[in-house]
């Protein structure tokens, strides 16, 4: 049995529908659900495959919030509950699963540019959206996608789940436009920093309602998640300092 397989079923045996995937690839070959019976089918052994997940009702309210630019990596300890998490080596941790209390659909965050900073992905009834579960390889740079060993699915309400990649969406564009000091002061202050207007206003947008960041003691920030903001900010030197030198851990751009 390939490795695929094996994962295939520990998949359904939690009730998650699986749906196969070409290898390096991120479009399903087939939206039949696989089952228990035709799982060599889909995953023959010596064959390079990859492994998808339908998300939503199909799937026991499964949603992946999905991070899409380094903020929000650096930024999703201290902003989101913990969570089954998973990634490949140059964005580690870059989707964060939980069960939710009832289906929702999908949730786009932007900045003020059009870019995606993370989404909430979901999905109402018999909509398809699914997402590239681990083990497979990374469409774009052949890197593995694997599990966070220690880390476990979670369940959580809705709009709880909402609320929090909402306020991480903020952080992001305050981390990116204001600096880790702007970043600090709103999560304990909850007073905005002063930004350019055309961002701030979209923070005013997105804050409509508005949403409150979380007290630490609720969200997933570990020593290992303070390594990477501390990290970010040397490279970046956001501080206010001179350009950094060399090449971002976290975003890997030359610096």
């Amino acid at each position: 049995m390939s490795r695929q397989a094996k994962q295939a079923r520990l998949y359904l045996s939690w009730g998650w529908a699986v749906v196969p995937v070409g290898h390096r690839q991120k479009n399903p070959t087939s939206w039949e659900a696989v089952t228990s019976e035709n799982i060599h089918e889909h995953f023959p052994v010596g064959v390079e495959t990859n492994i998808g997940v339908l998300l939503g009702a199909k799937s026991e309210n499964l949603a992946d919030v999905d991070l899409d630019c380094p903020e929000a990596i650096v930024l999703a300890p201290y902003y989101l509950p913990g969570a089954g998490r998973f990634g490949r080596e140059t964005a580690k941790a870059s989707h964060w699963i939980y069960h939710l209390d009832k289906p929702m659909q999908t949730y786009v965050a932007k900045d003020e540019q059009g870019s995606v900073l993370v989404e909430l992905r979901s999905a109402l009834g018999d909509s398809k959206v699914f997402t590239v579960f681990p083990p497979s390889t990374h469409k774009d740079t052949g890197e593995a996608i694997e599990w966070d060993k220690d880390s476990i699915v979670t369940p959580i309400e809705a709009a709880k789940l909402l609320a929090c990649v909402k306020r991480l969406a903020i952080a992001c564009l305050i981390l990116r436009h204001g600096g880790e000091r702007a970043a600090r002061e709103w999560r304990e202050t909850r007073d905005f920093p002063k930004l350019p207007p055309l961002v701030h206003k979209h923070i005013r947008n997105m804050n409509n309602p508005p949403v409150r960041p979380l007290p630490a003691k609720q969200t997933a920030a570990s020593m290992g998640a303070e390594s990477l903001f501390d990290a970010y900010n040397r490279a970046h030197q956001r501080d206010w300092g001179e350009p950094g030198k060399g090449t971002c851990p976290i975003c890997k751009h030359n610096l």
